[in-house]
This record gives structure tokens, C-alpha cells and sequence, in this order.
């Protein structure tokens, strides 16, 4: 179970730094073309 939420914690970790690089990709387009 442990084991289990640790997992989740690191793959919902990764998520968010995509989602939020992404993120920022989508504005530096926005702005700069």
C-alpha cells in the first residue's frame, strides 16, 4: 500500500512538471510569434 502511494506521488509529480512545462511552452509561443 505504501509502496503504492509513494508511486502515485512520483508519477503525479512528473505529471504536474509536464503540465506545467507545457504550460510554458504554450505561452513563449504565444507571445514570441
Amino acid at each position: 500500500m505504501l509502496v503504492l502511494v509513494s508511486t502515485f506521488f512520483v508519477i503525479f509529480s512528473h505529471l504536474k512538471k509536464y503540465c506545467l512545462f507545457k504550460a510554458c511552452i504554450k505561452i513563449y509561443v504565444w507571445k514570441y510569434t
